[in-house]
């Protein structure tokens, strides 16, 4: 569960930042369950010890891992714990003190949990980490509300014959079915308002192409768009749909995180040695606190 934590987190810190901490008027006499129990375990030197009916004097609490005793306010608690809730043996103190432990750290998940599922995020299987978490979240909120490219119309224009012979060069050569007219051509960047189709840039005589929906054919009649000669040759053969996507990531791109592939390992590793991405997790856990929380 650590590892959904920020570092140094305790359990206290936990519960009152997803669940709210204890309200009680009176600390050593809280009914709520939100505080944490105390319990002797520096005491309890066999089973045979938790079979004593009486609850052991404060000096019993002495931590020998922390090396100090409880405060007079958790030996109160204790007390009161004990007779609120009619223990026998302390072995019923034992029980009790688990369920303090449990019960509330189990709430505080489910709460944790929950916060997450407004991200479409199942905290336990979406992330092995908080930070891994946080960085999903990162991404969703910065790819909403992108904005594409200004369309920038161009002024008319005749597509040149040149180029226009170029393409059947093209196709011939590859062994393609060439289809295609020059009126076709001109009817096609003025419906597009002498427009690139991918990244709205204008169009003009010395960058418009013919841009093969299917690059798997030809230069035919209805396989076409226009765009600019840039856009044509960056775009390979990946779907005009994938392109025109892309290209609006790029025109947002001062305002998008990226994942680091492996051509940047060197950079991944230089975050993950300096602790990058507990910031965001750190940002997240703020971001929790805000919402509930914490008063």
């Amino acid at each position: 569960m650590t590892n959904y934590l920020p570092a140094g987190t305790s359990y206290d810190k936990y519960l009152k930042t997803y669940i709210g901490g204890c309200k009680c008027e009176d600390p050593t006499r809280c009914t709520c369950g939100l505080r944490k129990g105390v319990f002797p375990y520096g005491y309890i030197t066999s089973v045979g010890v938790l079979n004593e009916i009486r609850l052991p004097p404060k000096s019993a609490f002495y931590s020998d891992l922390r090396e100090s005793d409880i405060k007079d306010e958790d030996y109160e608690f204790v007390k009161f714990a004990w007779n609120q809730h009619e223990m026998k043996t302390l072995k019923d103190l034992l029980i009790w003190y688990n369920n303090l432990d449990v019960e509330p750290f189990v709430s505080a998940i489910q709460a944790q949990r929950e916060l997450f599922r407004k991200f479409d995020l199942d905290m336990f299987v979406d992330g092995v980490s908080l930070p891994g978490l946080s960085e999903k979240v990162l991404y969703q909120s910065c790819f909403k509300g992108l904005k594409r490219p200004k369309k920038v119309h161009g002024a008319p224009f005749e597509f040149p014959l040149y180029r226009f012979n170029g393409y059947e060069a093209q196709d011939t050569k590859a062994g393609r079915d060439f289809n295609m007219s020059i009126t076709h051509l001109n009817q096609l960047v003025r419906k597009q308002l002498y427009t690139c189709y991918h990244c709205f840039c204008k169009l003009d005589v010395k960058n418009a192409s013919a841009d093969r929906i299917n690059n798997s054919i030809g230069h035919i009649d209805g396989n076409i768009m226009m765009s600019c000669i840039a856009c044509n040759v960056a775009r390979k053969d990946m779907s005009p749909a994938a392109f025109r996507y892309q290209k609006m990531i790029e025109h947002n791109s001062d305002k998008l995180v990226y994942s680091i592939d492996k051509e940047e390992k060197e950079i991944y590793h230089k975050m993950k040695a300096n602790n990058i991405w507990k910031e965001y997790a750190n940002t997240v856990q703020a971001y929790w606190k805000y919402l509930s929380l914490d008063p």
